[in-house]
């Protein structure tokens, strides 16, 4: 093989060690306690993350535009009704429009408490760079995974955390 052809190839080694790289990032990130924010729900209630210690809480960074949030909200809302009150969903809208979200939050299931973030420094403080990005938070508030989007697909590895979390039993 010529020098020219090597170079062109991809070194299953480096991409090993970037892949590698990222998980260790993420794991590293994931396991960062739950910053202290107050939020204010549609409804002009506010309410501090922290408030929510105890429970198991799912923080979904989420937009009424975005399908795969109109998808993830309602099976969150499901694994709240399911583990009752050892689980906690907070949506966080980074609708410019308040009245949008708003209007959103009221066809939402109710276990969804949905705060409003028009400036978008609470989505920046949970290190939000995907639509949806959803947080998962044990009991002690320290972020135990972070996952970015949705498919149908992801809800056995997510109902599993939440149940070794709540420290259910199937």
């Amino acid at each position: 093989m010529k020098i020219d052809e090597m170079a062109r190839r991809p070194c299953p080694n480096l991409v090993a060690v970037a892949l590698a790289s990222i998980l260790l990032a993420s794991a590293a990130r994931a396991s960062e306690s739950l910053p202290d924010l107050t939020l204010t729900d549609v409804d002009h209630n506010t309410f501090r993350l922290h408030d929510l210690r105890g429970r198991v809480v799912l923080v979904d960074l989420v937009a009424s535009w975005c399908i795969v949030c109109r998808q993830a909200l309602p099976f969150y809302a499901e694994l709240q009704r399911k583990y009752g009150d050892a689980v906690a969903v907070v949506a966080v809208s980074v609708e410019r429009d308040a009245d949008d979200a708003r209007t959103w939050a009221h066809t939402l299931p109710p276990e969804i408490r949905m705060a409003y973030d028009a400036d978008g420094k609470a989505a920046a403080a949970l290190g939000m760079r995907a639509m949806p990005t959803l947080l998962i938070v044990d009991r002690d508030g320290r972020i135990r995974r972070r996952h970015e989007s949705f498919t149908p697909d992801d809800r056995p590895a997510i109902e599993s955390l939440v149940r070794e979390l709540v420290g259910a039993s199937e």
